[in-house]
């Protein structure tokens, strides 16, 4: 169907509904605004969706349906036998009207009336019997057309088939009439918007309301750039920023460039289909109508979507779309001479002053403004922060802070060393174990010894077996007691090549392995004191030991964990000032390179509230001889003070200790 020169209309597919707009109602529409919409079929869509001329006969008779068929030449006739085939035919068309016959028992026609796909059909039931008052809320709620106890005769239900069918399309006409006021109140609403986006959502609603689609869209068309653009919502006021799509592809952009209408059954189908501008990467299988709104160029394009489940867009959906399309068209137009004046001159008006007469205000505006807004509020930022300054130099303190190496000590430690050199021929503790004083920590190579202690034995035994032999022989007693005497040197001897714990604890470290050389004061292994908490023995800089004091707050931070930080409270501080040789000693030999020392330094002793940290979200322990760092704050001044040396003196202020 044409509207001007310049728009025709393509149908892709074939529409199942077919040219299903009678005479009246496509006249009404036609004619300009008028555009009806019947009665929602159970499929949805409007009344022009629909065959009226069809009828589905359930139930009859064959000599009442031959009649029927004379009789109603021009009406399309579909007969089935029971309630199945019925649905099975409503499943592939929509009907103007269901006739129920006597064939047909009451309940079951009462299943079929239940049934959503004939909600929107004339329901005639012939023969119900004595079954009447299960019709009766069909009746109150108008939803059936005629009852009858008995079946009637051929020219009776002829009868009251057409006039249902009349009934049907004056029902129809009386609601186009009322869409056609609502619509004309639509038009007299959009008159007076100075919005563009409102304009569009007012549009897309009535569309949704005409057609029952289950998308509406409508795209401005911007001829300068040959792009198709559509406000995000109802504040998006500047095109600029919109969502834009080239004119160049797909279905949209082709109605955009030729200004021709297009409606097809299954989008994709289309070799002009563009997945992103048409459907927005939705749907191929969508049923697809795009109507254009045409004055001397193309200024919008109406679009509406439906589901495969949904039916078609027929010529009655066409003819709606593009009557309001047309209604449409000065309102567009108006905002469009805007949108190029505004193009023509950009700088004979401020946009300030454009907006505001768009918007429709006729009231004076303020007198125009020579000082840039943004210098008043650059000068009040300016005396803020003067303020700021003035204040943080007043009231700020600038702190100073004694930093340091730190080691944990869990507990009592003590090294346990060999006195005499050797190879370790057997280690007999491990890492954790429990020992008690006297036990055995290592034995050193001592086949000397052994041997030595063997052969004393042996002329031990011979001597003492001599005197037994003889008790009065002087000689005897004095070789037995000075064999005696060497026996238990030799027997010490072989002892001092075992090292044994010097008292009760758990082993910390072993430091030797078997066949390992040791020299007198090395170190086998470590005793730790259970007992004993743990604790952080931290050396700050020697030269801040007036400062530090017992019950000042200490940071301690250790070595690979950024987020472990932990405030702890000092507990001793070291008399002496001793350089680093002095300080690795006390911490023993087992840590001597561990802890980076250069020049004179303090120990200070903290205590750990646990053996356990959190890093990370993650739980800890903490191990002997970890290393770490410390940071004590020792004192405060004021910022003024220190710009301003001697100040403190002058207002009798004094720093402050930690």
């Amino acid at each position: 169907m044409s509207d001007t020169g310049c728009r025709a209309t393509e149908q892709g597919g074939t529409d199942r509904a077919g040219t299903d707009l009678d005479a009246d109602a496509l006249g009404t529409v036609q004619g300009g605004l008028r555009a009806g919409r019947g009665r929602r079929s159970q499929t949805g869509g409007v009344a022009g969706d629909e065959r009226p001329a069809t009828i589905l006969l359930v139930g009859l008779d064959v000599s009442t349906t031959g009649a029927l068929r004379r009789q109603l030449s021009g009406i399309e006739l579909i007969e089935v036998a029971d309630v199945d085939a019925a649905r099975a035919a409503l499943d592939s068309r929509s009907v103007a009207a269901v006739c129920c016959g006597a064939t047909l028992e009451p309940a079951a026609a009462r299943r079929l009336l239940d049934d959503e796909r004939v909600a929107g059909a004339e329901a005639i039931v012939l023969a119900a019997g004595g079954d009447l008052a299960l019709f009766q809320d069909l009746v109150d709620a108008e939803r059936l057309y005629y009852l009858t106890p008995r079946p009637p005769p051929p020219p009776i239900v002829a009868a009251l088939l057409e006039s249902a069918l009349e009934h049907r399309r004056a029902d129809r006409r009386s609601e186009g009439e009322l869409l056609e006021h609502s619509a004309l109140e639509l038009l007299g609403q959009l008159a007076t918007e100075r919005r563009l986006p409102s304009v569009v959502s007012s549009v897309l609603g009535e569309m949704q309301r005409l057609l029952e689609a289950e998308t509406v869209d409508c795209r401005i068309h911007d001829a300068a750039d040959e792009t198709l653009w559509r406000p995000r919502d109802e504040t998006d006021v500047d095109a600029d920023d919109a969502v834009r799509d080239s004119t160049a592809s797909g279905l949209v952009g082709f109605v955009a460039r030729t200004g021709r209408a297009i409606r097809l059954d299954r989008v994709g189908d289309d070799p002009r289909y563009d997945a992103d501008a048409d459907t927005d990467g939705e749907s191929p299988e969508d049923r697809f109508l795009a109507v254009p709104i045409v004055t001397d160029a193309v200024l919008a394009v109406l679009i509406a979507r439906r589901g495969p489940r949904q039916p078609p867009f027929a010529d009655a959906s066409q003819a709606v779309l593009d009557a309001l399309g047309r209604q449409l068209a000065p309102i567009f137009a108006r905002f469009e001479l805007e949108r190029r004046l505004e193009r023509a001159a950009p700088a004979v008006f401020r946009s300030a002053a454009r907006t505001h007469h768009a918007a429709g205000n006729v009231e004076r505006g303020r007198p125009l403004q020579l000082v840039p807004q943004w210098t008043g509020w650059a000068l009040a930022l300016l005396v803020a922060m003067v303020v700021a300054f003035l204040g943080f130099a007043l009231f700020g303190s600038i702190h100073q802070y004694a930093q340091g190496p730190a080691v944990i000590r869990l507990g009592d430690r003590l090294d346990v060393t060999t006195r005499l050199s050797g190879i370790v021929t057997s280690v007999d503790v491990e890492p954790g174990a429990e020992v008690a004083a006297g036990d055995l920590i290592a034995r050193l190579d001592a086949a000397h010894e052994s041997a030595e202690l063997a052969s004393l034995e042996a002329e031990y035994e011979a001597a003492l077996a001599q005197r037994l032999r003889d008790p009065f022989d002087a000689a005897s007693g004095a070789a037995v007691a000075s064999l005696r005497s060497r026996l238990d040197l030799a027997a010490t001897r072989l002892e001092e090549r075992s090292v044994r714990a010097p008292r009760a604890g758990v082993v910390g470290d072993v430091r030797s392995r078997p066949g390992s050389h040791l020299l007198p004061g090395e170190v086998v292994a470590s005793l730790v004191d259970p007992r004993g908490a743990p604790r952080v023995v931290a050396f700050l800089p020697g030269s801040v030991r007036p400062f530090l004091e017992p019950g000042m707050r200490l940071r301690l931070e250790l070595d690979g964990s950024t987020d472990s930080d932990q405030w702890l409270e000092i507990d001793a501080v070291a008399d002496e000032v001793v350089g680093p040789a002095e300080a690795r000693r006390v911490l023993g030999a087992g840590l001597v390179d561990a802890v980076p020392l250069s020049g004179p330094v303090v120990r200070v002793v903290a205590r750990l509230p646990s053996t356990r940290f959190e890093s990370e979200g993650e739980t800890y322990r903490v191990h002997e001889g970890v290393s770490g760092f410390v940071e004590v704050r020792l004192r405060s001044e004021s910022l003024l003070s220190t710009v301003l040396p001697g100040l403190d003196r002058l207002l009798d202020r004094r720093s402050t200790a930690w």
